[in-house]
């Protein structure tokens, strides 16, 4: 419906997080350089503490999806 009136290539809602469609505010730039810090330092992950749907899920699919390559594998 929404696509076909807007001309959009995708559904524009969806229950699951997207990982494409980020805002990358100071804060979650923040975050994920502490994520990245921690895992390539061997100083573990972080807790993530922040309200609900502030985008921890979704900073951490993307931490997970960049990072494969450079992690090793057990």
């Amino acid at each position: 419906m929404y696509e076909a009136f807007y001309g959009l290539r995708e559904k524009p809602f969806s229950i699951l997080p997207d990982p494409d469609l980020i805002y990358w505010c100071q804060n979650h730039r923040l975050a994920f350089a502490m994520l990245e810090f921690g895992v390539m330092n061997s100083a573990g992950l972080p807790s993530s503490l922040a309200k609900s749907a502030a985008g921890k899920l979704r900073l951490s699919a993307i931490f997970y999806e960049s990072s494969t390559s450079m992690l090793p594998h057990a």
